[in-house]
């Protein structure tokens, strides 16, 4: 499996993973998660699952299906996911400045995507996020 900056930008998806996948068919795909969270006394079934610095959300009902994607640029200074993915092209880094996301926004002719963009206030990126879309935002 491959992993691009670019497509992620444009489709949400990484590779084989995108949101409505289930919990399950996440695990079959990637292995078990470097770590799960999202439980409590109400919820024992986990609802977010860690791989590198990737986590995915899952909603809490059957079929339990991704419901969110998010890449934290504060686990680690680049992009890591799982060892048997190549990732193809993801120039940014924890390092990364808003100036420089935006000039490859620009370059990449992604005048709009699905992903938001977080920075923090030195203008550094923190965050990738990527959830499907409520029907209350039409």
């Amino acid at each position: 499996m491959q992993v691009s900056l670019n497509a992620f930008l444009r489709t949400g998806e990484l590779g084989e993973t995108w949101i409505g996948k289930t919990a399950g068919e996440m695990v079959g795909y990637l292995g078990l998660p470097d770590a799960e969270g999202g439980t409590s006394r109400k919820h024992r079934r986990p609802s977010v699952y860690l791989y590198g610095i990737v986590e995915f959300y899952f909603s809490r009902d059957y079929p339990y299906a991704c419901i969110g994607i998010f890449v934290d640029y504060e686990k680690a200074d680049q992009f890591r996911f799982v060892p048997e993915v190549e990732v193809v092209d993801w120039p940014w880094t924890r390092d990364s400045k808003r100036t420089e996301a935006e000039a490859y926004l620009r370059e990449q002719a992604l005048v709009e995507t699905k992903v938001r963009l977080s920075f923090d206030e030195e203008d550094r990126l923190v965050a990738l996020y990527f959830q499907e879309k409520s029907p209350h935002d039409s």
